[in-house]
């Protein structure tokens, strides 16, 4: 049994050292090791040599360490490619992003734009507060499109940020009216 171990050991040695595994050098000197604690085991089995306490004990504690030591590169293997598959999601996350922000903002401008030139067509009062709320609407998409983008640039460090005034007011009433006719379906009224 232990003569077939041995020749199973230089086999698996073989292919482990041949495709250059992951701590290919500490397999062989555990291996070696291993070796030499079933030569003194024989040898003593045979009565060659006396027992020899020391140097088995040394052995398997030396082969012990050089098997911890194989597992922690493996471990460390694993963990590369780990890293390597989530750079890998978030560049396509990003890609993904990037594009779909991109192909959104093209119709979002068109309707941003004909809102516009039927607000100058002189609408009557009614058409005139709808075409509003459709281009506060189609506006804050963009706005959300564009953040989009800059969440993009924050991640890669590029993000630049700028103080506009704003009209808090305005932006209220245009909220207030983007979601009235959700309100009017559910029957509430909001102001």
């Amino acid at each position: 049994l232990m003569m077939g171990v041995i020749v199973y050991t230089f086999w698996a040695v073989y292919q482990f050292t041949k495709n250059k595994r992951s701590g290919w050098p500490y397999a062989l000197a555990s291996i070696g090791i291993l070796l030499i604690v079933f030569l003194v085991v024989n040898l003593q089995y045979f009565g060659v040599i006396k027992r020899q306490e020391l140097i088995l004990t040394l052995g398997y504690i030396i082969f012990f360490f050089l098997q911890a030591l194989i597992l922690a590169f493996r471990f460390q293997f694993l963990l590369k490619e780990a890293k390597e598959a989530a750079i890998q999601a978030l560049r396509a996350k990003t890609d993904f992003l990037s594009t779909m922000s991109h192909e959104i903002r093209t119709p979002l401008n068109s309707v941003i734009g004909i809102s516009h030139i039927l607000l100058h067509e002189k609408p009557r009062p009614d058409q005139k507060k709808n075409l509003n709320t459709l281009l506060f609407s189609a506006k804050n998409l963009l706005n959300i499109v564009n953040d989009i983008l800059d969440f993009n640039k924050i991640e890669a460090g590029k993000l630049n940020l700028e103080i506009i005034p704003t009209q808090l007011g305005q932006l209220l009433q245009n909220v207030t009216d983007g979601w009235q006719v959700a309100a009017k379906e559910k029957q509430l009224s909001l102001e």
